[in-house]
Parts: C-alpha cells; sequence; structure tokens
C-alpha cells in the first residue's frame, strides 16, 4: 500500500520527490517510496541526504521506513556510511510485499549499522518506529 492510500497520510508533513522516488516526512519518520527499477547509493542520495539534515538537522531522532512498493536495488556496501552522515538516524523498517524482498533484507541486514527490523504492512512499522524512538520498552 502507497502511504498517500494509507491511514498516515494525514501526518504527512511535507513531500519530497526527486528522481530516486518519492519521500514522505513525518513527525519523526521519512517513508522512501523509490521509483522502479532504481539504483540507490550514497552518491545519487545526496539531495535526499541533505534535505535529511534540513529537515531533522543533526539532534532530532528519527526513523526511515522503506515501503518497497516498487522493485529498486541498493548498493549495500553503502550501509555502513549511512550513520556516519546522518548520525540520529535511528531504526530502518522495511516493508516488504514478496519473497523476494525478504530474501534481499537478510543480505541488506548484514550490513546494516543502524537497526534494522521488516513488517508486514506500513502500519505496523510506522507504530513499531514511533514506539522504538520513545524507547518504550522494545527492540529491533
Amino acid at each position: 500500500m502507497k502511504t498517500i492510500n494509507s491511514k498516515l497520510a494525514d501526518q504527512v508533513k511535507d513531500v519530497f520527490i526527486s528522481k530516486l522516488g518519492t519521500f514522505y516526512i513525518l513527525e519523526d519518520v521519512i517513508i522512501s517510496e523509490i521509483n522502479e527499477g532504481e539504483h540507490l547509493t550514497i552518491e545519487n542520495a545526496q539531495g535526499l541526504l541533505s534535505y535529511i539534515y534540513n529537515y531533522y538537522g543533526k539532534n532530532k531522532k528519527f526513523a526511515y521506513i522503506s515501503n518497497r512498493v516498487n522493485k529498486y536495488s541498493i548498493e549495500v556496501l553503502d550501509y555502513p556510511k549511512i550513520k556516519q552522515i546522518v548520525p540520529n538516524l535511528e531504526l530502518f523498517a522495511i516493508i516488504s510485499y514478496s519473497h523476494f524482498d525478504k530474501m534481499n533484507i537478510y543480505i541488506e541486514k548484514q550490513f546494516c549499522k543502524v537497526p534494522y527490523k521488516s513488517f508486514p504492512t506500513i502500519n505496523k512499522a510506522y507504530n513499531f518506529a514511533n514506539q522504538f524512538l520513545n524507547k518504550k520498552n522494545i527492540s529491533a
């Protein structure tokens, strides 16, 4: 389910659109919907990373939810660099819709230095992210 069609649509504070995809900005969460066929790297995400820095600064903690409604690839060797670029990123939450996504998530998780968890729905990912950020007896 796309973010705009979910119960979270009314919580969207801003939208960042780039060649890579659409990024919905909520209070403490970014929800990404990467375009079909893209290859996500640190280099081609510089516009997004600048936007994140301008929006959240360097101290406000936030979670990143990848809503994988399209098929795309990720440069897994870039995962270790992300925490250095955005030190206030606290959680990666992935919404997977296929068995193929689940296999990729397993591989990606091995490279990620940030807590990394998958979910079957956008609402479950968002609820977990909020609880995690508020440290309500929950861990990734």
